[in-house]
C-alpha cells in the first residue's frame, strides 16, 4: 500500500505509474490523480512556442544556402 500525496488516500502500488527517480520506483501520485493534473494543465497552459520562423528564409539561387549564412 502506498499513500497518494495529492489525495491522501491509500491505495495498492498498481494504482501508481511505475518511476524510476522514486525510491520505491512509483510516482508519488496516483494514476487518477496525475491524470487531473494533466488534464488540468493541459487546459490552463498555452502551447509552447514554435521556434521555427513563419515565412521562409531567403536563399542563393545557385547554393541554396540562407542568405543569413552567407559571408561575403
Amino acid at each position: 500500500m502506498k499513500r497518494c500525496r495529492q489525495c491522501e488516500q491509500e491505495k495498492p502500488v498498481t494504482e501508481f505509474y511505475s518511476h524510476p527517480w522514486f525510491r520505491d520506483g512509483h510516482d508519488n501520485r496516483c494514476i487518477e490523480c496525475w491524470g487531473k493534473t494533466m488534464r488540468g494543465r493541459r487546459t490552463t497552459e498555452p502551447p509552447p512556442a514554435d521556434h521555427r520562423p513563419k515565412v521562409r528564409e531567403e536563399t542563393h539561387p545557385r547554393t541554396g544556402m540562407p542568405e543569413s549564412l552567407r559571408y561575403d
